[in-house]
């Protein structure tokens, strides 16, 4: 027998162990075979890992659910899940681009889903107006539109800005305190233009005074 033929190469299977293939003359160590599960994975596809939040999972279940398309009013997430309705960015362009408002408050719905337009303030409406329109016992988002004068080496030159405010009174229940810290930034994202944050507490945080001093 030639030694070609000679060095054939012999399979042992071992019930518990992988496939091991030997050579009766050859030189090195016995070669062998993948493991089964690697095997497995050569012949699938690589598996596909998307990542995403609880509220976003909720959300997603829900439209998949119900078997009916989003509404694109409520397209729109904040941090916490709470939706922004479209009405609130129609009625802040207003506000900002035609100047139909002085300002907007904004709340949200009795299912905590979604912030909702509130109050709109005309274009005549005062401040004292606006800090009429917060509840004492219950939290609002607002965003105001403050005319004021600059004087520089120009000379008076009228100027406005838009201010956001977050109004949480200590009375507010401690859940939606809570509920409407963590929406804020979503909201604040829709709301493209706005330029000054002014968070208040209490009346004496919400004065016409206190957003003045931000222009000077």
């Amino acid at each position: 027998m030639s030694t070609a033929t000679s060095q054939r190469l012999h399979v042992r299977v071992h019930p518990r162990t992988p496939l091991t293939l030997s050579r009766r003359h050859g030189h090195g160590p016995p070669i062998k075979s993948p493991h089964p599960t690697l095997l497995n994975q050569q012949h699938s596809s690589p598996p596909t890992i998307s990542f995403q939040s609880s509220y976003q999972f909720q959300f997603s279940t829900q439209i998949f659910s119900s078997g009916q398309p989003p509404d694109p009013s409520t397209m729109a997430n904040s941090v916490s899940g709470v939706a922004v309705n479209e009405e609130c960015v129609k009625a802040f362009q207003e506000l900002r681009a035609d100047r139909k408002h002085r300002f907007v408050v904004y709340k949200m719905d009795d299912d905590a889903q979604q912030v909702v337009v509130d109050k709109v303030g005309a274009l005549d409406a005062t401040f004292d107006d606006l800090a009429a329109a917060m509840p004492a016992d219950d939290c609002r988002y607002a965003v105001y539109d403050l005319d004021f004068v600059s004087e520089d080496s120009a000379g008076e030159t009228p100027r406005s800005k838009i201010f956001f405010i977050h109004w949480s009174p200590e009375s507010a229940d401690a859940r939606n305190k809570m509920l409407y810290a963590s929406s804020t930034e979503g909201l604040k994202k829709e709301l493209d233009g706005v330029q000054i944050d002014v968070q208040a507490t209490d009346a004496s945080e919400l004065t016409l005074d206190i957003l003045k001093d931000y222009t000077t």
